[in-house]
């Protein structure tokens, strides 16, 4: 078993490559790896992961861009670099790795002092409206960010 990725075979980097890695950087500077197999990883359950983080990991609010202005947190790797991209220059764009990656150990992280006494957007995935999960994650961040100013 390779401890550091969670893969449960000797044939794991086969498995894993080719990959994409992204870095999570936290508003603290912590960085962490994600990646992103060509394919999805076949867990020993049978699931897939599309997207893998290190086995243990704390995984951070991201920081795509700190900016002055309004905050924008968005959920999905891919989707916070898009929305850096069209944001205004002056907007604060922060990552979810997953609707409830705000998180750690059932508490709101410290990372969302970022968003103290400035507007925030909260874009999540599109399933919020039909996943029950998606729609209670983001209520609970709706409340946790109001406590934050």
């Amino acid at each position: 078993m390779n401890a550091l990725w969670g893969a449960t075979d000797s044939d794991y980097a086969n498995k894993l490559a080719p990959a994409l890695a992204f870095p999570w950087t936290s508003p603290t500077g912590r960085t962490v790896w994600q990646l992103r197999p060509a394919t999805a990883y076949k867990k020993a359950d049978g699931s897939g992961a599309k997207y893998m983080f290190q086995k243990d990991v704390r995984i951070p609010l991201h920081t795509e861009r700190a900016g002055t202005g309004p905050v924008v947190i968005v959920e999905g790797t891919k989707q916070v670099r898009a929305v850096a991209h069209y944001a205004p220059t002056d907007y604060g764009v922060y990552g979810l790795a997953g609707c409830q990656n705000w998180l750690e150990d059932g508490l709101p992280t410290t990372d969302l002092a970022v968003v103290e006494n400035r507007p925030v957007i909260v874009i999540m995935d599109a399933d919020r409206t039909t996943n029950p999960q998606v729609w209670a994650a983001a209520k609970s961040l709706q409340t946790a960010l109001n406590a934050e100013g």
